[in-house]
This record gives C-alpha cells, structure tokens and sequence, in this order.
C-alpha cells in the first residue's frame, strides 16, 4: 500500500486554516472575538498585523488595552489613558498625543485579553477571496484526483 502522508498533510492544513478564518467570524463564549490589528499605533506593546482576542467586561480602568468603534465604525485599539466622568480617554501607545475624541462605554467592544504577533496578516492574507478559492479548489483537486487514481486501480483487478 502507498503512503498517504501528503494527502493527510494537506487535509489537516487546510483544516486547520480553515478553522481560524471560520473562527474569525464568529462570537465565542462570553462574547469574545478576534480581530486584526491593522496600524502601529499601539507598537511596541502590540504589532501592526497581530491577531487580538477581545472580550466585553463589566468595567474598564486607566492602562486597560481596548477595541472601541470610532464614528465610522471602525475598530480602533487603544489604552484607555483616563476615566472622565463614565467616558474615557484613551491614546495609541506609540502616538504622542491623547485621542481627541472621549469615547462611551457603549462604544467599546471589548477589552485585550490576549494576543499574537502577527498571526493577524495570515488570517487576513488566508480571507482574500482568491486565497480562498485556491483552498478550496487545490485540496479539491487532489482529492478526486487521488480518488479517481484508487478507482482505476479497483478496475484493473
């Protein structure tokens, strides 16, 4: 019998890449979720291109790391630099200055619990559609190949 290890291989890859872009996209218990930190304004402490796990908590405080909507929607994380009077400030840790805009408890999706180095631009570089389409159409591909192979071969005995 010929060794199936590559065929294995690249089941459990794809697998495996499959389950974080399929992760990515949902809310996990306790209404954590993963995103993508897209710019370097919280450099050093975390890189342009890292994959966050945020949480929504009860209560935030100075130097907690945030993800909060902006007016367009946008995720941004920063940390909250100060608490005033039930708003926040908060600031990149890499930029100078504080954010000009205070933002609600309303707006924050969840606080940082965890993160890792750029695991971010795997994830977004595995969402392209056409990345997408070669794992799907690859692994394919080599399925029913491998399958139309086992099947001559069940013909010739």
């Amino acid at each position: 019998m010929k060794s199936n290890h590559w065929y294995y291989g690249v089941v459990i890859i794809v697998s495996i890449m499959a389950s974080f872009v399929v992760i990515s996209t949902l809310t996990l218990p306790g209404g954590a979720r993963l995103l993508v930190v897209e710019s370097g304004s919280m450099e050093p402490t975390i890189n342009t291109g890292s994959l966050i796990l945020i949480r929504p908590d009860r209560q935030y405080k100075k130097g907690d790391i945030v993800s909060f909507k902006d007016d367009n929607q946008k995720s941004i994380t920063h940390r909250i630099f100060k608490v005033d009077n039930g708003q926040f400030a908060t600031k990149g840790d890499a930029n100078d200055a504080v954010d000009n805009e205070l933002i609600n408890p309303n707006q924050i999706e969840g606080k940082v619990i965890f993160w890792l180095s750029y695991f971010g631009t795997i994830m977004n570089f595995l969402k392209n559609k056409t990345v997408t389409s070669l794992l799907i159409v690859v692994p394919a591909t080599l399925i029913v190949a491998r399958e139309i192979y086992r099947l001559k071969e069940l013909l010739k005995q």
